[in-house]
């Protein structure tokens, strides 16, 4: 038994490890820790995490699935802990390996996860150790493929919302995932991070609630233009606030 911890926050390693002790106490699977946080440590502090709790057998740094595929074909090397995993291409991957997880295993209400990009197409903000995990962008599926397939799994499934997995969704991406929708009828919710962008504007907001789009979330960040200068975030505090203004009149959650 295999039993993998995607760590996603610094917050959250504490938990993980009272997890993983308590079930290294009760099991024998093989415990494995990943995620966006763990992969943006240094390669000593990495190596410190798995000398002080030798109930971890391996953490993965970057993408996981193919060091997690290796793990279960061929078991974890006592000399080989710590693992660079290897991104695999979008375009590799088939969309509907997003549905094989069941979503009614979790909370309501029912969505499924769907990675729509890797990569950020700002790839500034000071503050972010999410851009060093993609340093280049891959939006691996065009938005006529992805909007269909999303289609046909709430058609199969009776699903219809699903949450866009990305560093941020690109005003074009998003313009053009609201148009496809529209235009083909789809009766499909999403809801994604975008950034305070003046391209992406009001013209684009005011197509997002016909276009499907549930609610966005945003990364403020700060209210202070010296702040925000240090974040390189790309916007002032009335760009910020009139861009949020926009999007509320245009009826965008």
């Amino acid at each position: 038994c295999i039993i993998g911890f995607s760590i996603l926050s610094h917050s959250q390693l504490e938990y993980a490890v009272a997890a993983g002790e308590y079930l290294a106490r009760i099991s024998e699977a093989t415990l494995v820790f990943g995620g966006s946080e763990l992969s943006g440590w240094p390669r000593h502090k990495l190596n410190e995490l798995i000398r002080s709790h030798d109930f971890i057998s391996a953490v993965i740094v970057g993408d996981g699935e193919g060091a997690f595929t290796d793990i279960l074909k061929d078991g974890v090397s006592s000399s080989g802990k710590l693992i660079n995993g290897v991104g695999t291409k979008l375009g590799d991957l088939s969309i509907e390996s997003s549905f094989l997880i069941e979503p009614y295993h979790y909370v309501q209400p029912y969505h499924y996860n769907v990675v729509e990009s890797k990569g950020c197409y700002w790839n500034k903000c000071t503050h972010c150790d999410y851009i060093a995990l993609h340093p280049d962008m891959d939006i691996g599926r065009p938005i006529e493929v992805l909007a269909s397939a999303l289609e046909a799994q709430r058609v199969k499934s009776g699903v219809h919302k699903f949450h866009l997995i990305n560093e941020t969704l690109s005003p074009t991406r998003a313009k053009a995932l609201a148009m496809t929708i529209a235009r083909n009828r789809f009766q499909i919710k999403w809801n994604s991070f975008v950034k305070i962008d003046r391209r992406f504007s009001k013209d684009i907001l005011a197509l997002l609630p016909e276009g499907g789009c549930d609610f966005l979330v945003i990364g403020l960040e700060s209210l202070s233009e010296k702040g925000l200068a240090v974040l390189d975030k790309g916007y002032t505090v009335s760009e910020a606030l009139q861009w949020i203004r926009e999007a509320r009149q245009c009826g965008v959650r």
